[in-house]
C-alpha cells in the first residue's frame, strides 16, 4: 500500500524562499488488499499477518520499495485554493499540483533486536533538519510538541540519545545532566550550560535559521464547517467505484457501525433498527438481494411468563422498552425496574401479576365468547417480548 505524510510541511532554501509541501511514498510492488471476511479469517489464524509478510519478505530478499514524491505549493497560492490546504482531511489535486519524483526508499534489513530498535524508536515531526519546516496545519502544530512529550513519558528524559534515535553526525547542544544521562558530552567545556557564554561553548548557526512563517487572518473561535466542503473530495473517488467496490464500502461502513442505536422519532420509546442495518439493506438492494425479512426474524423473544398461548395473538402484548417501560394497547406503566430484560423482567411480572392481570382481564383479556381465538386467557396476557413489534 502507499504511504502519505498527510500533513502540510514546508521546504525552504538559503534565500528564504518557502514552498508548502506534501510527501507521498508510492509502493513499487502493486496494491494488494483483503476484504473484511478474508481479513477476519486471517486474523483468526495469526494477528501479525502483515508483519510476518514484511519480515519474511525482507529475509527472502524481496525488499519493499517506495518511490518518494512531493507536491509543492507557493505560499501565495495557499490563499487561492477552494479548499483549506492545511486541512489534514484534504488532498491537493494532482492536476493543479503535480507530484515530483525525489528518490526511492527501500527496506532491506530486519531489526536484530526488536525491543531496542523498534519498541524504543521515537518518531516526532519536531525532528526537522535544515530545509524542512512546518506550516499552519493545526494538527501538525499540536503534534510538534505532543509527540516529543509522549516519548519522554514512554521512554525517558534522554530518549533522543538512545542508539536507535541518536543522530549519525555530532550534535552540539546544551542538553546535559538530569535523569538518564548515560552519555558523555562537553568534557572539554564542563562549565558551559547556556548560550551565549564566556567559556567558548557551542553557538547557533544563523545560516540554518528558518525564514519567517507567512500567516494571515484573525485568530478567533469559528465554525470550521462554514465555507468548507467536507464531502466533495470524498465523493469524487466514490463516483469512480464499480458496483462491487460500492457494495464492499457499504458493507464495511455497516460493519463498523454495528451496534449503533437508532430511534424512531415518530414513535418515542420504541426501538428501531440501527443505521447500520439500513446501510446494510442499501447494500443488499444494490447487489440484487432481497433485504426484506420477517418481523419475527428481527425480533428477539426473550421469555414468556405464564401459560403459553395456543396461538400468537397480537393484542394484548407487553413490549419491554428501555425508555417507555411497559406498553400495551390498554395500559402503559413506566417503571425503572421494568427496564430489565430476561429473567428479571419475568420475575417482576410474576410479582405484580395478580394486580395487573386482574385489571387486564376485565379491560382487555376477557371478552364475550370466551374460548374463541379473539379472547386470550389471563396467561396469554403475560407474554413478554423484546424487539420490534
Amino acid at each position: 500500500m502507499n504511504g502519505y505524510g498527510s500533513h502540510t510541511y514546508s521546504f525552504w532554501n538559503a534565500k528564504g524562499e518557502r514552498r508548502r509541501v506534501k510527501f507521498h511514498f508510492k509502493t513499487q510492488r502493486g496494491h494488494r488488499h483483503y476484504a473484511s471476511a478474508e481479513a477476519a479469517e486471517l486474523v483468526g489464524k495469526s494477528r501479525e499477518t502483515y508483519q510476518e509478510e514484511l519480515f519474511g519478505g525482507i529475509e527472502a530478499g524481496r525488499f519493499p520499495r517506495r518511490k518518494m514524491q512531493v507536491q509543492l505549493m507557493k505560499e501565495a497560492d495557499a490563499e487561492k485554493t477552494p479548499f483549506n490546504p492545511f486541512d489534514l482531511t484534504k488532498v491537493w489535486p494532482h492536476k493543479d499540483f503535480p507530484v515530483i519524483d525525489v528518490g526511492m526508499m527501500e527496506l532491506n534489513r530486519n531489526p536484530d533486536n526488536y525491543f531496542t530498535q523498534i519498541e524504543m524508536a521515537a518518531f516526532s515531526p519536531s525532528n526537522a533538519v535544515p530545509g524542512v519546516g512546518f506550516s499552519p496545519d493545526k494538527m501538525l502544530q499540536a503534534r510538534v510538541f505532543s509527540y516529543a512529550d509522549a516519548h519522554r513519558y514512554r521512554l525517558g528524559t534522554r530518549y533522543e540519545a538512545l542508539p536507535v534515535n541518536a543522530p549519525r553526525r555530532p550534535v552540539h547542544n546544551y542538553n546535559k545532566d538530569r535523569a538518564m544521562r548515560f552519555f558523555d558530552n562537553f568534557v572539554a567545556k564542563p562549565d558551559a550550560f547556556y548560550e551565549p557564554n564566556s567559556f567558548d561553548g557551542p553557538q547557533q548557526d544563523p545560516s540554518v535559521a528558518e525564514p519567517p512563517l507567512r500567516i494571515s487572518g484573525d485568530a478567533a473561535r469559528y465554525n470550521h464547517r462554514e465555507g468548507n466542503d467536507d464531502f466533495g473530495q470524498a465523493r469524487a473517488p466514490f463516483e469512480l467505484f464499480d458496483a462491487g467496490q460500492r457494495n464492499r464500502l457499504f458493507q464495511n461502513v455497516a460493519d463498523a457501525m454495528h451496534g449503533v442505536p437508532g430511534r424512531d422519532r415518530r414513535a418515542p420509546g420504541r426501538a428501531v433498527r440501527s443505521r447500520a442495518s439500513r446501510i446494510r439493506q442499501g447494500s443488499a438492494r444494490g447487489s440484487g438481494a432481497d433485504p426484506r425479512r420477517r418481523q419475527a426474524d428481527r425480533g428477539r423473544v426473550v421469555r414468556r411468563c405464564g401459560r403459553r398461548p395456543d396461538r400468537l395473538l397480537r393484542p394484548p402484548v407487553f413490549t419491554l422498552s428501555p425508555v417507555a417501560g411497559l406498553i400495551s394497547p390498554r395500559i402503559r406503566v413506566t417503571l425503572p425496574a421494568l427496564r430489565k430484560v430476561g429473567a428479571r423482567a419475568c420475575m417482576i411480572g410474576r410479582k405484580f401479576r395478580g394486580r395487573w392481570c386482574s385489571y387486564l382481564r376485565s379491560r382487555s383479556c376477557s371478552k364475550p365468547g370466551s374460548g374463541t381465538a379473539s379472547s386470550p386467557s389471563a396467561g396469554d396476557c403475560w407474554r413478554w417480548s423484546l424487539g420490534p413489534r
